[in-house]
């Protein structure tokens, strides 16, 4: 940017956070410094998002023309970050917890859907927070593309993708397919990102797969102007990835050319060169004003609000009235969600405890069988901790699927009130006079 557009850049997020100040909105305050602080990137970050099977893996093969790279099929579903960067000789390196640290280790291309897949790494037992793939890819000459795990549903607004990896996006694909149009949860996951992301593409896959993809993709494009009108004029992409993956078998010539514009997979190669391509400071300064335009959104709101209740307007009255009702209501569906979600919790902790142990029966079975008896005493040390390290990373991973429930509305917890760290002793009091509903939050 020009000294002078910085100028002004600076000024309208100044005046932002003094609205945000003005009205005690320190949580507004926190988004834009997040975004602010974010480190600089040399290539732009594009998040690959969706629903699970939507088809995301075959779209990021497909893009980065190497057709099986990342973990696709009918039955398989991602379990892991994938992050796509560009490097002249192929590699992949796993990223895996070790209590605190990231324990980083090289592996052949050919083993990522053994760590990455929930049919290879189920209940993500060996800990894996990430793979690093480097491929010589055109496309990732100018961005890194992150393919991101699903995680059976977006039943909130960043349910697929999780909070924190959707902030560090400066552009986002979203996946719909051809089968149906956008759904409630995926609209609402589209609307939260476009309060974080300026740059955001919808990509409609699987067009070889449903004849009627041409309506869906209309229909799409028509939900999204109605309930979603700050997408208006995002594009809306029809692609078949099993198309381009016909071209990329064939050998040079017309045909080829065809069918690769005919995938759909040339067109999103050129939106993302053209409008992401070599603007990570641009994008990320776009993402701090979309970030501040959405709270004064917010602000704005809330203050006419309080004007027409002021006005005493009966439209107002009516929409109180309605609130106390949900209120009302809200405890015993609150209590009933809490037993639910803990309930699938424990289900899915129990599966993957099961699939644990019986890979660590088949392991140390084939170990014993060809060990010598004098070595027995160490294996059943070595087993020992094995079991112990399983049950660790199953309560980190029921740690992580409570606060999941939580992040994606599947598990409500209500606040009382906030407060900030300083005023701890306000917020003392608030809970020695009883009778609070929900949770005191401390704010740092």
């Amino acid at each position: 940017m020009s000294g002078e557009a910085t100028e002004r850049f600076r000024a309208v997020v100044n005046q932002s956070v003094a609205e945000f100040k003005a009205a005690g909105r320190r949580d507004l305050i926190q988004d834009v410094a997040a975004e602010t602080k974010r480190p600089p990137a040399g290539r732009p970050v594009v998040l690959i998002a969706g629903e699970t099977r939507r088809g995301k893996s075959s779209l990021v093969n497909a893009l980065l023309r190497h057709p099986g790279l990342s973990p696709a099929g009918p039955d398989l579903a991602t379990s892991a970050y994938l992050l796509f960067t560009h490097g002249a000789q192929a590699s992949a390196t796993l990223g895996i917890a070790a209590g605190t640290d990231v324990e980083r280790r090289p592996i052949p291309l050919d083993e990522i859907g053994e760590w990455a897949t929930t049919e290879g790494n189920p209940g993500n037992v060996r800990r894996v927070l990430a793979v690093e793939v480097a491929v010589d890819a055109l496309i990732l000459k100018h961005v890194t593309i992150v393919d991101t795990p699903g995680h059976g549903g977006l039943e909130s607004a960043e349910g697929s993708i999780g909070v924190p990896m959707a902030r560090q996006a400066d552009a986002v694909v979203f996946v719909l397919d051809a089968g149906s149009p956008v759904s409630d949860p995926e609209l609402a996951f589209l609307r939260s990102v476009s309060a974080r992301v300026d740059a955001v593409i919808v990509v409609v896959t699987k067009t070889d797969d449903y004849p009627g993809w041409a309506r869906i993709v209309d229909d799409d494009r028509d939900l999204l102007r109605r309930y979603a009108p700050e997408l208006a004029n995002v594009p809306v992409l029809a692609v078949s990835a099993r198309v381009a993956e016909k071209a990329l078998a064939r050998q040079p010539g017309p045909v080829t050319d065809r069918l690769w514009q005919e995938s759909g997979v040339d067109e999103l190669h050129r939106l993302l060169k053209q409008r992401v391509a070599g603007r990570a400071s641009l994008l990320r300064a776009c993402n701090i004003l979309v970030t501040a335009r959405d709270g004064l959104r917010t602000v704005n709101g809330l203050a006419a609000l309080g004007v027409a209740a002021a006005r005493g307007e009966p439209t107002v009255k009516t929409a109180i009235e309605a609130e106390r009702t949900r209120l009302r209501q809200y405890g015993s569906r609150w209590n009933q969600r809490v037993n639910a979600g803990i309930g699938k919790v424990k289900l899915t902790h129990s599966e993957a405890l099961g699939r644990g142990l019986g890979e660590l029966q088949r392991k140390y079975t084939g170990v014993i069988e060809k060990s010598k008896r004098q070595e027995h005493e160490a294996i059943a040390d070595r087993l020992v901790t094995d079991i112990n390290e399983l049950a660790a990373a199953l309560s980190r991973q029921a740690g992580l699927a409570l606060a999941g429930l939580v992040a994606d509305g599947k598990l409500d917890v209500p606040v009382a009130a906030t407060f900030p760290l300083a005023d701890v002793r306000a917020a003392f009091r608030q809970l020695e006079q009883g009778h609070t509903r929900g949770k005191i939050v401390l704010a740092p």
